[in-house]
């Protein structure tokens, strides 16, 4: 049993109180500080949590680049359309009944090139959607590792719907033409956890002698997002969210291995630096974290009611103290300020003097705080030991420890029947023994 008793983890520690059933001494301004505190603490949790649940913290973002030499990108959306001006609209040139420019889609995997005539759709536009790119070009590359978008104008050798001679002279002769190439980009809203699309337009002069050729460098980024609520959960995508552009004018013979008389071409590559972001959203437990970082923060102010019910308690005592010494302590009404200072003290409708009050207050607290000490609490019973021993026979101080009021199996007060409950003690001592309503004679009443 010895054993068990030491391995019990749930013990407690006997509080002695300081007044019938009241161990811990509260008061109102511990009161109302709890619910200052409580009520900051709950509203500040309830603004962080509305905060992290409207999107409104913002995750943690890093950007870092990196050098990719293999790299397969598959695009989901469409990355490019082409159109022309307004001026063209009564001689459209993408018109598929009466074609003026022909649009050639020409891409390389492996050493080999397929060229594939484009038709314009989606309001005389030519929509490339499902662009798939590879880095380097080896026998693992899954997609094309050169892409280009070229334009001619319309053969009648080899597209039997050219428009009429007539009308390519007159789209020829037109001024200012020029077409207009928009390239959509993806960009990620940290704040709506989703992509959103930004649409990059660029306009280029038509000429028919030379070939105008644009290098477009694809600007990859990787994104690497841990949004999950408690644990994490990482999400990982590649988009292209920029372009750099080389242009330059070459002689139309520089793709006669593709095809003659090009008035265009767009080629498209990726970029071998690639950036890679990483966002990591700001998960449940960092908002307890933070919040409990502010009640802690809060929680230091608890100090302040903890000395202020330290004070009170010690005041408490001390008047309890004085008044079992001086009974008609109790009858005096002392007047505070908010600090606590003595203003005033009167005795029923008696005015006392303040400054010889606070002497004698002054050196009563001062004996009361002794008592209170263990050390004096044992001295002083050593001293009414010393006393009893000096004016009681030390046979009788030995009985003492026989002494008591024998319980009454009736449970009645009946104070005239005595029933010694030890044989040794001497007949005499018998008629000084006392009955069950003797059990509090000496206990304080008012409590």
């Amino acid at each position: 049993m010895k054993f068990l008793h030491y391995l019990d983890l749930f013990g407690i520690s006997y509080e002695q109180p300081y007044l019938p059933n009241k161990k811990t001494y509260k008061s109102s301004f511990g009161g109302f500080f709890t619910i200052a505190l409580y009520s900051l603490s709950l509203l500040y949790f309830v603004y962080k949590l509305h905060s992290w649940l409207s999107g409104n913290i913002n995750p943690k973002s890093t950007q870092t680049y990196q050098v990719l030499n293999n790299v397969d990108l598959q695009l989901n959306y469409p990355l490019i359309s082409i159109s022309f001006d307004q001026n063209t609209q009564q001689l459209d040139p993408l018109n598929s009944n009466e074609m003026i420019i022909q649009t050639y889609l020409i891409t390389q995997q492996n050493q080999s090139i397929n060229i594939v005539n484009v038709e314009a759709q989606n309001n005389n536009k030519i929509v490339l959607d499902n662009f798939n790119f590879s880095l380097t070009n080896s026998q693992t590359s899954l997609y094309p590792t050169q892409t280009l978008i070229a334009l001619q104008l319309c053969d009648k050798k080899t597209q039997a719907n050219c428009a009429s001679d007539e009308k390519i002279k007159q789209f020829l002769e037109l001024s200012g033409i020029s077409m207009k190439i928009d390239m959509n980009f993806l960009y990620f809203n940290a704040q709506t956890n989703q992509f959103e699309r930004i649409t990059k337009s660029l306009s280029y002069a038509i000429e028919t002698d030379v070939t105008l050729l644009n290098v477009f460098q694809l600007q990859t980024q990787k994104n690497i997002i841990n949004n999950g609520f408690l644990f994490d959960n990482m999400v990982e995508t590649q988009v292209v969210n920029d372009v750099q552009i080389i242009t330059q004018s070459v002689k139309q013979a520089y793709f006669k291995n593709y095809l003659n008389g090009l008035i265009a071409v767009y080629e498209f590559n990726l970029n071998q630096l690639t950036q890679i972001q990483s966002i990591q959203y700001t998960k449940i437990s960092e908002i307890l974290a933070d919040v409990g970082s502010i009640i802690s923060t809060l929680m230091m102010l608890k100090g302040l009611a903890i000395a202020m019910n330290t004070y009170l308690l010690e005041e408490l005592l001390n008047q309890q103290i004085i008044s079992c010494y001086y009974p008609q302590f109790k009858e005096l009404s002392i007047n505070r300020n908010l600090f606590g200072q003595i203003k005033s003290v009167q005795h029923f409708n008696s005015q006392i003097d303040l400054i010889e009050f606070n002497k004698f207050y002054t050196k009563a607290k001062q004996v009361a705080l002794k008592k209170q000490t263990v050390i004096n609490q044992i001295y002083e019973i050593s001293r009414l030991q010393f006393l009893v021993q000096l004016s009681i026979d030390k046979n009788k101080i030995s009985q003492s420890h026989k002494f008591g009021i024998p319980l009454h199996l009736d449970f009645n007060n009946r104070s005239n029947t005595i029933v010694p409950f030890d044989d040794s003690i001497q007949a005499s001592d018998r008629d000084k023994i006392y009955g069950n309503e003797d059990f509090n004679i000496l206990t304080l009443e008012n409590i």
